[in-house]
């Protein structure tokens, strides 16, 4: 199961190895398990990271990078945990800052935060946005339970915010607050699929809008539009 390794991670191939067979892994899984945290080591190289820098943020990197390449059928931050876990016992990545006290909102954005990451496999642009869409619509309904929201709740919020959006963003907006519904509904924290009332996103274009009018036209005889 050991191999050679490059990168920040070198030092602890051995000890990362030995960490999958005291676990039970099968030697062809513990193989698959070794290569992918030889890749995470070059990520880090070639990001100038030493294997103390080794956060969240940076692993959460390394998976977006590895799906924009690769396809979605790469593995998740699930799959590194152990070695998380290996290299903080050891002393060498930092262990996480305890978390603050977090609202209701906040620890829902969360959870479907990590759906994101692990089940859906999206880059960390687009799981930072849909967080962001996420927690703005439970903030302007906080104290209100999703399950008593309306059709009618989820129009008014995307016609409020896309009046001040280009196109481009209310769609990301309007794609974001979908993605976020159809959660809700798979974790039966709504029972109406109201991911379907989310309006979509009008387009317009300039070549539509009147011209402006030329001199001495479209007046009454009284001078007066």
């Amino acid at each position: 199961m050991a191999m050679e390794m490059e990168g920040p991670l070198a030092p602890w191939a051995a000890g990362l190895a030995g960490r999958l067979e005291a676990l039970g892994y099968a030697p062809s899984t513990g193989t698959v398990q070794m290569r992918l945290a030889g890749r995470l080591s070059r990520f880090l190289e070639k990001r100038g990271l030493a294997a103390g820098q080794l956060s969240a943020e940076v692993v959460d990197d390394f998976f977006a990078d590895l799906h924009a390449h690769h396809g979605s059928s790469w593995p998740t931050p699930k799959s590194i945990v152990w070695l998380v876990e290996y290299l903080r016992e050891a002393g060498v990545a930092p262990a996480p800052p305890p978390a603050p006290a977090r609202s209701a909102e906040e620890e829902l954005a969360g959870r479907y935060r990590r759906y994101l990451v692990d089940e859906r496999g999206l880059a960390r642009k687009t799981v930072i946005a849909r967080e962001r869409t996420a927690l703005l619509f439970l903030a302007e309904h906080r104290g209100c339970q999703l399950q008593d929201l309306s059709a009618a709740d989820v129009s008014r919020f995307v016609t409020r915010q896309c009046r001040s959006l280009t196109v481009r963003s209310a769609e990301r907006l309007v794609n974001g607050l979908r993605s976020f519904l159809r959660f809700a509904l798979a974790e039966g924290l709504i029972t109406v699929p109201l991911a379907s009332a989310v309006p979509s996103v009008a387009r317009w274009s300039g070549a539509g809008l009147p011209r402006g009018l030329a001199p001495g036209t479209g007046r009454g005889a009284d001078g007066e539009l």
